[in-house]
């Protein structure tokens, strides 16, 4: 008998960890680049002398990547 329930334990935790691994491989990536990459091509092609402004990022951000941005993205 200790066998049996010793088995069934460990049958329901390796079924628990395939489940796991099932949950946090269905995790989509993003179509957009990276948020920091963005942000640092927006700075660097607006080339303001005393630094850019969030707002100015953002619409850069939003002209240059306004197909693969997300929707609420916009907070400006």
């Amino acid at each position: 008998m200790a066998i049996t329930a010793a088995s069934t334990k460990a049958k329901a935790k390796t079924t628990s960890k395939v489940a796991s691994k099932e949950t946090k491989s269905s995790v989509t990536k993003p179509s957009h680049p990276p948020y920091f990459q963005m942000i640092k091509e927006a700075i660097l092609a607006l080339k303001e002398r005393g630094g850019s402004s969030p707002q100015a990022i953002a619409k850069y951000m939003e002209e240059k990547f306004k197909a693969v941005l997300p929707a609420i993205s916009r907070k400006f």
